[in-house]
């Protein structure tokens, strides 16, 4: 808050925290290392909801060590991770990200949102991809196999991605 920490408490099971993204309700997500778990902190109610294999039948028995979790600009929650589907979180019910994309999106690495697009930065050579709400793109890049780790745009409006292999 600006003068001190706040420690909260997740609930038991939940350690080894990977990642952080807050939609926008401000409900705070939370993905774990070492097995298939999200949980949503609700600072409304300050209360959590955990979603992992008892829940939500589309999780892997477990995850790579990490997972990415990410929001979009029409608020969808997307979990990712190495070689698992990404799924996303419609604040109803989770669902596969390739489905709704009709593009192969198993390795989104980043998302950012920019007047209301919402970029996915893929690694493992899958590139870049944009969703306005209505439509998807996918960008060609070249080389065609760029893993992209992060996107980011600047003042001046252009999309800059960090790749393994330098910046783009």
């Amino acid at each position: 808050n600006g003068t001190g920490w706040t420690y909260i408490a997740a609930p038991a099971g939940l350690t080894s925290s990977y990642e952080i993204a807050v939609d926008q309700s401000n409900n705070v997500w939370v993905t774990y290392g070492g097995g298939a778990k999200v949980g949503r902190y609700s600072q409304s109610t300050s209360s959590w909801t955990v979603y992992d294999t008892t829940n939500v039948p589309l999780f892997p028995k477990s995850w790579h060590w990490y997972s990415h979790i990410e929001v979009t600009h029409d608020n969808k929650v997307i979990v990712a991770s190495s070689g698992d589907p990404s799924l996303y979180f419609n604040g109803t019910y989770w669902a596969e990200l390739d489905v709704l994309s009709g593009l192969s999106m198993s390795v989104v690495m980043d998302v950012i949102v920019r007047n209301g697009v919402s970029w996915f930065g893929m690694c493992n050579g899958f590139g870049l991809a944009s969703y306005d709400g209505s439509s998807w793109k996918k960008y060609s890049t070249n080389p065609s196999y760029i893993p992209i780790k992060g996107i980011r745009f600047d003042s001046q409006g252009y999309l800059w991605m960090a790749a393994i292999d330098g910046l783009y």
